[in-house]
């Protein structure tokens, strides 16, 4: 993957523009997928970061995508509440200015634990967002670049993606259905975390599963807005 705005030099990528921010979400930090290390960040390479030509420029935001551990030195840092595509969010922001070390090494070193901290993304919902359909390519690169297959069948895989994959407008209905319209287009969807995907499918389900309040509150608001409360194979079974 290449920028215009970085250059590698030896076995450094280095900053090219005026200045440059790397955004790590809050949930990298505790679910052990970034550190801080001295005057090193260490994260798995997949986050959003953002340029600007000149003082007086407005930032461009782009989405870094190397699922492998890197490293980047970094000259200053700050806690910031971002609102990116309507989505609000906590991020330690990691600045950079002209002719500063970005990547510290580009020599990778495949490990499994790109993988897990690749999985955990997906499943929290916090995997920045690509195209729908590059989701489960991603996956697989993921696996091919650290040299280590999960033995997952594709298909489960994809049953994943395309279930986590919501409606952004309504997060009832699974992606996949929602691209049937011609109007949808393929960035139009949110991830969302694994564990509340039982109450976006109906009240029923998730009061089933383990988060009993939040469940209740997503059925209350449900019921007040006319929501769609489809039922669950279980549902069928139990009122036979």
């Amino acid at each position: 993957m290449s920028y215009n705005f970085l250059k590698k030099v030896k076995d450094q990528v280095m900053v090219d523009c005026h200045e440059l921010e790397v955004l790590i979400p809050d949930i990298y930090f505790t679910d052990g997928i970034a550190e801080l290390l001295a005057d090193k960040l260490k994260t798995i390479g997949i986050f959003k970061f953002r340029m600007k030509t000149s003082e007086s420029a407005k930032f461009k935001y782009f989405i870094f995508n190397n699922p492998n551990s890197i490293y980047m030195k970094f000259q200053e840092s700050y806690n910031s509440t971002e609102t990116i595509k309507g989505v609000e969010d906590k991020y330690k922001v990691f600045k950079f200015l002209k002719d500063d070390v970005f990547i510290d090494n580009v020599n990778f070193v495949p490990s499994p634990k790109n993988i897990e901290a690749f999985v955990k993304l997906l499943h929290s919902g916090k995997l920045p967002k690509i195209s729908y359909e590059n989701i489960y390519h991603q996956y697989m690169e993921v696996q091919r670049m650290n040299n280590t297959y999960l033995g997952v069948p594709s298909s489960t895989i994809e049953g994943i993606i395309s279930e986590l994959a919501r409606f952004d407008r309504d997060k009832s209905v699974p992606f996949r259905l929602a691209l049937k319209n011609a109007s949808v287009k393929d960035s139009d969807y949110t991830l969302i975390n694994l564990k509340l995907l039982p109450q976006n499918i109906s009240t029923f389900s998730g009061i089933s599963f383990e988060n009993i309040n939040s469940a209740i509150a997503s059925g209350v608001d449900r019921t007040r807005h006319n929501g769609k409360e489809p039922k669950t194979s279980m549902e069928e079974t139990v009122f036979y």
